[in-house]
């Protein structure tokens, strides 16, 4: 029978994200998508202004809702003004809700205790295979536009999916052979990708879970993580060498990155950069040019954070979400009063913030990170919740009510 203390408001809204993932990639009904959009919307917005008012949040909480609700403003006077070229005017707000409502869900039912250790762990090995079903149908999907000549490369952006993973590794703290497991999986994906900002990231994550793993370690464990370190090298070299002998498209990425070729960013971010500079509107220098003011200019986002807030929200919108980020590598620092929140909050940051720098970040957070952000912002804002790491007797993650 099943449990009636797994059937919370937290799960409901897992399973409305499952569902509404599951139908996007084999029917792609606009029907089943409001479905579950809806009720996710209104969620995340009860849940925001519960946070608001019930739960005063403090650091990297407080100004990711003020920086979000300051983006909101510009949403609604885009869908006002109806002014964006070949974009839906309630396209931004949705994306907002889409990719960054879900960590005030997640930070909420983590207050409630409804957000467990036990539910991260589980939705851990679910997002890797649902990760592993989107690059399939990704996969898919621009090999026929490839066939039909509508398209000229498959570089796999379900990789980030992947990479978003990274976080939930230190949750297996107990459990070796499912973290190196995840890892090989994880970079197998990555590669396959051919996403160069994903690989650069997932080796950066890598790197520091293998530093965080060693830290208190004996010379036992040290030597055992070395050789674990070891054969996942070699696994991913050896991957690395049968791709590049047998894909055409992977030899011409490694040679473009080799030759230091960016996928044309480097022109984009100097047409953006030059508009900035060269425009004499003291308001929009301040304020902005109004929300996908850069689809306007090129039809392109700019593909770094800090360029699209200052083409769009100007000085205003850059110093706001500087100030997010100070607070919460302030909060990451905070945090080494417990190993393993310190780990993931590492893990989190280091994502999330290089991606600002050659992608886009705030406009496309995946799920899986937004629930164990918003579980580690909780976790630093309410004692009560306590992340356990292995040198502690209780396994327990989140206090019961």
């Amino acid at each position: 029978m099943f449990k009636k203390k797994y059937f919370n408001t937290c799960n409901i809204y897992i399973l409305l994200w499952i569902f509404n993932f599951v139908q996007s990639s084999y029917w792609n009904s606009s029907v089943l998508s409001l479905v579950c959009f809806v009720p996710m919307t209104f969620m995340n917005l009860y849940y925001l202004f519960q946070i608001i008012l019930k739960y005063h949040p403090r650091y990297a909480m407080k100004l990711l809702i003020l920086f979000f609700l300051v983006l909101c403003g510009y949403g609604v006077e885009l869908w006002i003004m109806n002014d964006a070229v070949g974009q839906d005017p309630k396209s931004f707000l949705f994306m907002l809700f889409n990719s960054l409502g879900p960590i005030f869900a997640f930070y909420a039912f983590s207050m409630k205790g409804q957000l467990t250790k036990k539910t991260l762990r589980v939705c851990a090995c679910v997002f890797l295979v649902l990760a592993i079903i989107g690059y399939l149908t990704y996969e898919q999907k621009a090999l026929q536009l490839l066939v039909m000549n509508k398209y000229d490369e498959i570089t796999n952006n379900t990789a980030y999916s992947f990479v978003a993973l990274f976080p939930f590794l230190f949750l297996f703290y107990d459990n070796r052979l499912i973290q190196y497991a995840l890892i090989i999986c994880i970079m197998i994906f990555v590669i396959s990708g051919m996403k160069r900002g994903a690989i650069l990231i997932s080796s950066v994550l890598l790197l520091w879970f293998i530093f965080r793993s060693m830290k208190n370690a004996s010379r036992g464990q040290i030597f055992l993580m070395l050789f674990s370190a070891l054969v996942v090298a070699i696994i991913g070299i050896k991957y690395v060498e049968y791709l590049y002998s047998t894909s055409d498209y992977f030899q011409y990425r490694i040679n473009q990155t080799l030759e230091g070729e960016s996928s044309g960013r480097n022109s984009l971010y100097s047409v953006y950069w030059n508009h900035f500079l060269n425009n004499d509107n003291f308001l929009q220098v301040l304020f902005g040019e109004g929300a996908y003011h850069t689809e306007n200019i090129l039809n392109l986002k700019a593909h770094n954070d800090w360029l699209e807030l200052l083409i769009d929200c100007g000085i205003l919108g850059v110093l706001l979400y500087f100030i997010y980020w100070y607070q919460f590598l302030k909060q990451w620092i905070s945090s080494n009063w417990n190993p393993l929140l310190f780990s993931i909050m590492g893990a989190c940051f280091c994502f999330t913030f290089f991606r600002t720098l050659f992608s886009m970040s705030f406009s496309d957070m995946p799920f899986s990170l937004c629930m164990i952000m918003g579980y580690t912002f909780a976790a630093i804002d309410n004692s009560k919740i306590i992340l356990y790491g292995k040198n502690h007797n209780s396994r327990r993650l989140c206090t019961s009510k």
